[in-house]
């Protein structure tokens, strides 16, 4: 009879998430992970054919978490910058969280073109709404402009929602 092994997924995913936040992507082994979660390498490669597969799927777990605070916060504020500082934070501190795995880890050119454009598409969709229900118009549309903003400067070390604050005030 099989083993049944509980919570597989969740297991991996924490325990992979430890590995890249402390030690980096390098640290990270599909050997180290199944080690830890005290299941066979195989059963791991059966949920994630690849390390790199495993990460994002760590990334993209916490990414989503990420935007989820902040589609949160934009779907009930009041105060527009509310809501652009709230997707601000959420991009600084996910930002900081992988940042020295991304540095290890490298990727094509191509693959982060592509990458950038589904994360302003994902900020759009937050900002959009929020700009519309709180009835803010203006022409060309800032939606896109302000995702790209608030990327770009999280993506600062020096940077900070009240440097670009009187700035994202004048477009409005």
């Amino acid at each position: 009879m099989p083993k049944i092994i509980r919570n597989v997924k969740e297991n991996v995913i924490a325990a992979s998430r430890k590995i890249l936040l402390e030690e980096g992507y390098r640290a990270l082994t599909m050997r180290r992970v199944a080690d830890q979660c005290s299941i066979a390498p195989a059963t791991l490669y059966n949920y994630y054919p690849s390390k790199d597969v495993l990460t994002a799927s760590v990334i993209l777990e916490d990414w989503l978490e990420k935007l989820y605070e902040a589609e949160s916060v934009c779907s009930v504020t009041d105060d527009c910058m509310e809501g652009l500082e709230a997707v601000y934070n959420g991009l600084k501190e996910f930002g900081g969280m992988y940042s020295s795995v991304w540095s290890q880890y490298g990727s094509t050119a191509n693959v982060s073109a592509h990458y950038h454009k589904v994360l302003l598409d994902q900020l759009c969709g937050i900002i959009g709404p929020m700009l519309e229900r709180l009835d803010i118009k203006a022409e060309p549309s800032p939606v896109r402009f302000f995702a790209e903003t608030l990327l770009y400067s999280s993506r600062q070390e020096e940077s900070s929602f009240a440097a670009i604050r009187p700035f994202l005030n004048k477009l409005l």
